[in-house]
């Protein structure tokens, strides 16, 4: 489960998927910190990322480090480019490659991912969907190292959710980040230069928190 813990719009929507919203900034990063709670006890993690937008493209990275008695690194690199792009309802192709770094062989793969993206809504409320169509895999120790995801493998990396934007950079979103259910809530401070991302997940014995802190730069 853990591969899972891989807004008209101000605040960029998902926790790790490309999206198809559109940013009041051309570029934010941010940095942060929390821990996935599993089965086998709690590992601390530490994330860095960022966005970039200009037109209808956007790119998005991030790398995430869970420390435990081994530790496992997931990062991942995402681009999308807007197909339509109007007042209510933006789409997008999407291409996301993702590469896990583990303590063993068989914890050691590297993903890409075509999928398509759609953000909607006007007002305060919006809508977003980031779901992957079709993926391959590459492992090293693999006598043939190139392969096809499975049709679970491809889909199961999705994000789904609605969230409601009091002013910019202020938002709360309940999503779901594969199949875990999430709440996000992001909250600006520093003259609107800065947010606070609070994200939390659970689902059974799998449960997420994080903190981020977005520095928005380049501002439209």
């Amino acid at each position: 489960m853990i591969a899972l813990l891989f807004s008209l719009i101000y605040a960029n929507p998902t926790y790790n998927l490309p999206n198809a919203a559109v940013l009041s900034s051309e570029m934010s990063i941010y940095a942060g910190s929390g821990m996935a709670a599993l089965r086998a006890g709690p590992l601390p993690s530490i994330r860095l990322g960022g966005t970039w937008q200009k037109d209808a493209w956007m790119l998005h990275a991030n790398s995430t480090l869970y420390i435990g008695q081994s530790n496992e690194r997931f990062d991942n690199v995402s681009f999308r480019y807007l197909l339509v792009q109007n007042p209510s309802f933006r789409l997008a192709p999407t291409v996301m490659l993702s590469h896990h770094e583990g303590a063993t062989e068989l914890d050691r793969r590297t993903t890409g991912r075509l999928g398509l993206a759609m953000d909607a809504g006007k007002g305060k409320w919006k809508w977003d969907l980031s779901i992957n169509v079709v993926g391959m895999g590459y492992r090293m120790h693999r006598q043939d190292p190139v392969y096809m995801l499975s049709t679970f493998d491809t889909l199961v990396a999705f994000e789904s959710g609605f969230r409601y934007e009091f002013s910019e950079q202020h938002f709360f979103r309940f999503a779901l980040l594969g199949p875990m259910p999430t709440l996000r809530y992001g909250i600006p401070f520093g003259k609107g230069n800065y947010r606070i991302d609070i994200t939390g997940a659970t689902l059974g014995t799998q449960n997420l928190l994080q903190f981020d802190v977005v520095r928005i730069l380049g501002q439209k």
